[in-house]
């Protein structure tokens, strides 16, 4: 289970939200907010916007890493996300 599933959950049972009303809230479907959900990198910065607007607590920091695992799992390189995260966790 990865962290934004966990703040997530969290978030949704402390704000007493359904997973419905906040697929409704971000314009998406059932499938795609638990697609979402399991895989971070997946958000978009509208999605991310819409659950920050709804209370929900997101470790943006976080899902950038996640993000950054996923790349660097698919190759070695130095990565434009890598640079953006280490810039941002120094700040």
């Amino acid at each position: 289970m990865n962290k934004f599933r966990i703040d997530f959950i969290t978030s949704l049972e402390k704000l007493k939200l359904q997973k419905t009303f906040v697929a409704s809230k971000l314009d998406m479907t059932m499938p795609t907010l638990n697609s979402k959900v399991l895989n971070p990198e997946k958000l978009t910065l509208k999605d991310l916007s819409k659950l920050l607007e709804l209370g929900f607590q997101i470790d943006i920091i976080n899902i950038l890493k996640e993000i950054k695992e996923k790349e660097n799992g698919k190759n070695n390189k130095s990565s434009k996300i890598e640079k953006f995260v280490e810039q941002i966790s120094t700040s």
